[in-house]
């Protein structure tokens, strides 16, 4: 596990002490062996509703908690109210979705010990380290059609379900890459968060006084990132196998008497 902030290795080191025959003091022989360690969620993973309301627009969403690094994730929108009441400057308007843009965005956080040059006057102990943190965008796409459109007189509606991976993400040079969420003592932090961004324009609006012709609505989400289950486990019940009747043992054969 590598990022910009903090690398983490997992590993078997072994030590085992011995002496020689003849020769009192000890020898000490050491092996280091790197293990790979992934990070699974339990299966199934439900998907979470969340409604989201700027008047006049409702946005109603569907997102995967955890998503996977490996494959696609699924997320899907419906937008309610295009055309209808801005309670705000008492007008009807109607508004048209242009563009939808999405980030994956890693945040990593740590601590270190401060210098004497930014150690704060007090003896506590938040002022003996300095807290760090950095964001990196790991993937980003933007999408300006594919969107279902629902005319319906006072309350137009749009609704798309789209995937989004990182998997092909290109690295950049001397760019370490994306890491799996994870927490430990000290103030070592990996998490993740998944921004959508809905761009509209305003198509009509009844009143001389239209205020804003333009709007960007955005809806933010924690999401886990991990690895992928293995597909060589499985995790369900298994039945013992059957095994068919099989002959009797081979004779027993002794030694012959004289």
């Amino acid at each position: 596990m590598e990022t910009s902030l903090i690398s983490v290795k997992y590993g078997l080191a072994t030590e085992t002490q011995f002496a020689r025959h003849g020769v009192a003091s000890l020898e000490t022989a050491r092996n280091e062996h790197a293990i790979i360690v992934k990070r699974s969620p339990p299966d199934p993973r439900s998907s979470q509703r969340t409604v989201t309301t700027v008047d006049p627009i409702t946005i109603i969403t569907h997102h995967e908690p955890v998503i996977d690094a490996e494959n696609s994730n699924r997320f899907s929108f419906e937008l309610e109210g295009l055309n209808g009441s801005n309670g705000a400057i008492g007008d009807l308007q109607s508004w048209k979705l242009d563009e939808i843009k999405w980030h994956i965005v890693q945040t990593t956080k740590t601590t270190q010990p401060a210098c004497e040059k930014h150690r704060l006057a007090s003896l506590s102990d938040m002022g003996r380290v300095m807290r760090i943190r950095d964001t990196q965008v790991l993937a980003k796409c933007g999408i300006k059609d594919g969107w279902a459109l629902d005319g319906t007189a006072g309350n137009s509606k749009a609704n798309m379900g789209f995937d989004y991976t990182i998997k092909n993400r290109q690295p950049q040079k001397d760019r370490p890459g994306f890491a799996c969420d994870n927490k430990w003592a000290g103030g070592f932090e990996i998490s993740h968060r998944l921004h959508v961004w809905f761009c509209l324009s305003l198509e009509r609006s009844q009143s001389a006084k239209k205020g804003f012709t333009e709007r960007v609505m955005r809806v933010s989400y924690d999401v886990i990132l991990t690895d992928p289950t293995s597909k060589d486990l499985d995790w369900g019940p298994h039945v013992p196998p059957t095994y068919e009747e099989v002959g009797g043992s081979p004779p027993d054969y002794h030694d012959d008497e004289p």
